[in-house]
């Protein structure tokens, strides 16, 4: 059984990392299996407890670990200095999870010096979303934004963290690009409910629906027709102004169920998927990376089996970096991911800005699947910042 699953567990190893406890701590560790070591090195490194984390090294746990947030991260967003540099010293990667943005956020100007002092990039930011110079501004902290300018920091968007994914450019349809990105199609559904109300003729895009996988063990729904008309105003940095969206379901849901018949307990998550799909054609709007979406104002549950109240728009992959498709034509169309938000989220978001959206979400760890009964992340922040 995981320590996880002990409440008394739990309580023992809260006790033995708040004291630094290496005696006690090696005598716990004798019947932690290896994937807990994990989440005993993410509290040693989130606590400070510097004694404990480096027994944890020794013992084997990789400095590069990752279990909801990797080791330097949570180190850095507490600003444990010590902590950081010896995960520096063990070869920690202190480029693909940009410790240096939790160090902003956290105010914790001895890491943030630190870390660019290691050649942490200061411009580094996950695509679309803050860098660490927004961050210190966004939080208020003068000193962060002064060292981070005067050592070359000028961008406030991230243009993403490691290498983006594109496809080639090639004859055949959306379907065929679709496929290089998530596998074969099991279904294909054209448009359920033609718009007849809209002074243009404004229809539902289709739907690639894939299967779950081993690589990837969840439904994804692709959008197929909302590229075919352009928005006003670039998506993201690629300079797009077309774009498809994504959307993952748990392995389980009833995909099947969910196309034949909106406005069900198992369609929700898909028509909101449409309707996001319509703002910009509908409206007129831009839908940017980052931007958040509602229905409602004020932001209103999306079925009466969630709490969930809207969306925001991430990247379509991962997080990480840009997704892409080029037509032949040289038309460029962004892919963009839909991951739901409860009404207290989009509310920080609009209040605090994507910031502290991304510190309440843990954004770095965040799963792009949809869980309607994921608890808000949102109200231990307000009135922090």
């Amino acid at each position: 059984m995981s320590i996880l699953d002990s409440l008394v567990s739990l309580e023992i190893l809260a006790e033995l990392i708040e004291q630094d406890d290496t005696s006690g701590l090696r005598v716990f560790l004798r019947s932690v299996s290896a994937d807990d070591m994990a989440f005993v090195a993410r509290k040693a490194a989130s606590r400070g407890a510097i004694q404990s984390l480096q027994l944890l090294l020794d013992m084997g746990v990789s400095p590069d670990t990752d279990w909801h947030g990797s080791l330097i991260g949570q180190a850095a967003e507490h600003g444990h200095l010590d902590c950081v540099r010896l995960l520096l010293e063990r070869g920690a990667d202190f480029e693909s999870d940009n410790p240096l943005l939790d160090a902003a956020m956290g105010g914790h100007l001895g890491v943030v010096e630190l870390l660019v002092v290691k050649g942490a990039d200061v411009n580094a930011g996950l695509r679309g979303f803050p860098t660490p110079l927004a961050a210190a501004i966004e939080f208020d902290h003068p000193e962060i934004e002064a060292y981070l300018r005067a050592h070359g920091a000028t961008e406030l968007v991230g243009r993403g963290i490691g290498p983006g994914k594109q496809v080639d450019a090639q004859p055949g349809t959306l379907r065929e690009q679709f496929e290089k990105l998530f596998g074969a199609a099991a279904y294909w559904s054209g448009s359920r409910i033609p718009d007849t109300a809209s002074e243009r003729e404004v229809s539902e895009p289709g739907l690639h629906v894939f299967l779950p996988s081993d690589g990837s063990p969840w439904w994804t729904v692709v959008t197929d027709g909302m590229s075919e008309h352009s928005m006003r105003g670039a998506v993201a940095d690629s300079g797009a102004t077309r774009a498809e969206l994504v959307l993952r379901l748990p392995p389980s849901w009833p995909v099947g169920h969910a196309l034949k018949q909106s406005a069900t307990e198992a369609a929700w998550p898909i028509d909101s998927l449409l309707m996001v799909a319509e703002y910009p054609h509908r409206y007129g709007a831009v839908l940017r990376l980052g931007e958040t979406v509602a229905f409602d104002e004020p932001p209103a549950p999306l079925h009466p089996s969630t709490k969930l109240a809207g969306w925001v728009l991430v990247p379509g992959l991962s997080l990480q970096g840009p997704c892409t498709l080029t037509r032949p034509d040289g038309t460029t169309i962004e892919i963009l991911s839909l991951v739901a938000l409860h009404r207290a989220e989009i509310e920080l978001a609009r209040s605090r800005g994507l910031p502290a959206l991304m510190k309440a979400l843990n954004w770095k760890s965040l799963s792009l699947v949809l869980d309607p009964k994921r608890p808000s992340q949102a109200k231990k922040w307000f009135g922090l910042f």
